[in-house]
Formats: structure tokens, C-alpha cells, sequence
């Protein structure tokens, strides 16, 4: 009994950060600079007329169609993270608009 405990507590000290030690997912998350750039007029407008549309109403999420495969938005001070894609994919859109209280929000696409 002793051993099957001891086994136990040095599994559990030794499994990675995240607490999975199977269907571990590689590449899980992988940071913007990643993703190529391939500004598009089409939906940069988009994103920016859906920015404005947040923050004059003050919504955070998804108000609207969403514009290429694949948005992200977010809101906050400064410069606001948003969701990104798992797959590789070019950020064809990227806005953002300030509220009349600072906050901003702020508009991504990807196709």
C-alpha cells in the first residue's frame, strides 16, 4: 500500500503544469506573431465599422455577422487581446474604437 501511494504522490509532482497528462493537444496555443498579415480593405472596414458599433453601444462579444472564418473581440484599456484561431490562418482585419468612458474595444478577422 505504501508503494502504490508513494508511486501516486511522485505521478502527481510530476505531471506537466497544465494537469494533463494525456490527449495533450500540441500546439495548443500559439502566439500572433505566428500568423501572417494579409490586410484586406474589405474587412478592415468591416471590423472597423463593428468596433465603432461596440463601442457606441458598449457590447462586448459578437454583436453582428461574423466577418471572414474565423473573429475575435475584445475590450478593455489600452490595447484589448481578443481570441485567435487554433489553425494557422492570415489576420486580414484588425480594428479598434474607444468608448466615451476609455474603454476599447477592439476587432480581429482571419480567413
Amino acid at each position: 500500500m505504501l508503494k502504490i501511494l508513494t508511486i501516486l504522490i511522485l505521478l502527481t509532482l510530476t505531471l506537466p503544469a497544465d494537469g494533463r497528462l494525456f490527449f495533450r493537444r500540441s500546439g495548443y496555443y500559439r502566439p500572433a506573431v505566428t500568423w501572417s498579415t494579409g490586410i484586406r480593405a474589405d474587412d478592415q472596414a468591416a471590423c472597423q465599422r463593428k468596433a465603432n458599433y461596440m463601442a457606441k453601444y458598449r457590447i462586448s462579444g459578437h454583436p453582428l455577422a461574423i466577418i471572414g472564418r474565423f473573429e475575435g473581440t475584445g475590450y478593455g484599456r489600452g490595447m484589448p487581446g481578443t481570441c485567435v484561431p487554433y489553425y494557422r490562418m492570415t489576420l486580414t482585419g484588425d480594428a479598434r474604437a474607444t468608448a466615451t468612458n476609455g474603454t476599447v474595444y477592439r476587432v480581429r478577422s482571419w480567413r
